[in-house]
Order: structure tokens, then sequence, then C-alpha cells
């Protein structure tokens, strides 16, 4: 009985591999994209995916100045390039993606996905990883609420540094202004003074020149 078992889990095992080995004539039949090069695909068969583009690491100066690309053309896409109703070829990664993935600065990311989304009508090519509903659920609202936090914070921050930054221009125009009127007051006031005390010299000067004369 326990060779029976054994022999049935095998088969089981053996189809399942083979059913999910390569998928052809699915289209895309609804999709989420979710942060930069990120998002969830649902086929036509029913099936589930986490799918993600490769984004390649900075390149080096000499990579830039010899124009090294770091990967072919068919990977310079993202999920949300994906029409409704493409037709997809799935096919395991490993071995196929003629790239090197430590150059993806996703890389980690990328690590975790079995599997290559092609887009059958331009080439184009996404990393993927299969999932069932109740996954691809899950992971949607992670995704979802880490991308809202982050969207959130991002804009708090920012409308806190404008705040700070108008506070400041306005506090630095205030100071700019009453220095300005009260240093001009005082200017004037120390003119007036000068401009009095060198007149009255020049006014006694004029007088002693005038009893000499006499």
């Amino acid at each position: 009985m326990k060779r029976w078992l054994m022999m049935a889990f095998a088969v089981f095992v053996f189809s399942s591999v083979n059913i999910r080995a390569e998928i052809c004539g699915v289209t895309l039949a609804a999709k989420v994209t979710t942060k930069g090069s990120n998002g969830y695909f649902v086929l036509s068969d029913g099936s589930h995916w986490k799918v993600m583009g490769f984004v390649p690491r900075l390149r080096g100066l000499s990579e830039w100045w010899n124009d090294v690309q770091l990967a072919p053309a068919a990977y310079k896409c993202v999920p949300n390039d994906w029409a409704y109703g493409t037709e997809i070829i799935a096919y395991p990664k490993y071995g196929n993606t003629g790239l090197d993935e430590s150059d993806a600065s996703n890389q980690e990311v990328l690590k975790q996905c079995s599997y290559l989304l092609v887009n059958q009508a331009n080439g184009q090519t996404l990393f993927a990883m299969p999932l069932d509903a109740a996954q691809c659920l899950v992971l949607l609202s992670q995704d979802s609420y880490q991308n809202g936090y982050d969207q959130g914070y991002l804009r708090a921050y920012v409308e806190r540094s404008s705040i700070s930054q108008s506070a400041f221009e306005e506090n630095y125009k205030k100071g700019y202004a009453e220095g300005h009127e009260v240093g001009y007051t005082k200017g004037y006031q120390k003119g007036s003074k000068d401009a009095q005390a060198a007149n009255a010299s020049t006014s006694d000067a004029s007088q002693r020149r005038c009893r000499n004369y006499d």
C-alpha cells in the first residue's frame, strides 16, 4: 500500500512539473501594477503570477563609455507595458534568461522567480513567480500596504519640508525687513546728527574768520 502511495505521489509531482514546465496559448486577462517594476497578472487559464522587470544596476564609467548593455532589449519593460489580451508564453527561468542576474539592482527579488513570461507579439520578457489565488491576494495586500505607507510618508515629508522652507523664507523676509527698517532709521538719525554737527562746525569756523577780518 505504501509503495502505491509513493508511486501515486511521484506521478502527481511529475505531471505537475510537466504541466507547469511550459504554458502556451494563454493571454493576459487581468493585471494590477504596484510600484516601479512589479505587478500581478492573471492569465486566461486562471493562473496567478507575481511579475517584475529587470532593473539594471548603475553602470561603471568604463561600461558607460563603451556603451555596455547589462540586459538584452527584451528585458527593458515593466508590467504596465503589457496590454490586456497579450498572448503570452511562460517557461522556466533557469538556463533561459541570457543575462546575468547579478547585474540587476533588484537581483534578490529576481532570484525568487522561477519563470519567465514572454510577450509573443514583441518579445518583451518579465520575471515571474507562480502563485495560487490566496497567495496572490496576500502578497498584493502587502505590496499595497507598503506602497501606501511609502507614498504617505513621502508626501508628509515633502509637505512638512515645504512648510519648514516657507516658514524659513517668511521669517527671513520678516527679519530682513525689520532689520532694514531699524537700520535705516538709526542710520538716518546718525546721518542727520553728523550733518548737523558738520554744519555747526562750519558755521563756527566762518564766524572766527569774520572776527579776524574785523
